[in-house]
């Protein structure tokens, strides 16, 4: 219940990001901006689920970008009906996903704090495991010069 409640956030914070840059600005039709949308979230949210965990929150925050812009440029060049020229769309998805960017770092702790929670405490668990495992103790050396001193 949990990833399909932060698959929605994330569907809600593309859909109304891609309106605003491409729906206000650019005049994109709200049925295409839902199919971007769509295809933009489901994409990135797969990768968030199987890489934020192990790579971290900048990273995957970069990498979301980078799906973004191209993914938006690629559904721009060659999926949307509307006309767009090179640079327009260029733009339009390098603002869409720098704004996605910001979005993302904040989007990416809920997940971390959230949907992640037992990953980390499982790992805080193991980690205090294995250090008591190789605790060692520390004593005082018995040399038979200091006994006879």
């Amino acid at each position: 219940m949990r990833r399909i409640t932060a698959f929605i956030i994330k569907f809600i914070m593309m859909t109304f990001v891609l309106w605003i840059v491409l729906g206000l600005y650019f005049n994109v039709s709200f049925g295409s901006i839902l199919v971007a949308s769509i295809i933009l979230t489901t994409v990135t949210f797969l990768v968030d689920i199987y890489l934020l965990p192990r790579i971290g929150n900048i990273m995957a925050a970069v990498g979301d970008f980078a799906i973004v812009y191209f993914g938006l440029w690629f559904i721009g060049r060659f999926i949307l009906n509307e006309a767009f020229s090179l640079i327009s769309i260029t733009n339009a998805a390098f603002m869409s996903a720098l704004l996605i960017l910001i979005g993302e770092l904040f989007y990416h702790r809920y997940l971390l704090n959230v949907v992640f929670e037992n990953v980390q405490d499982d790992d805080k668990h193991y980690k205090q495991k294995e250090d008591k495992i190789l605790q060692t103790e520390v004593a005082n050396e018995f040399d038979k010069t200091d006994k006879d001193k």
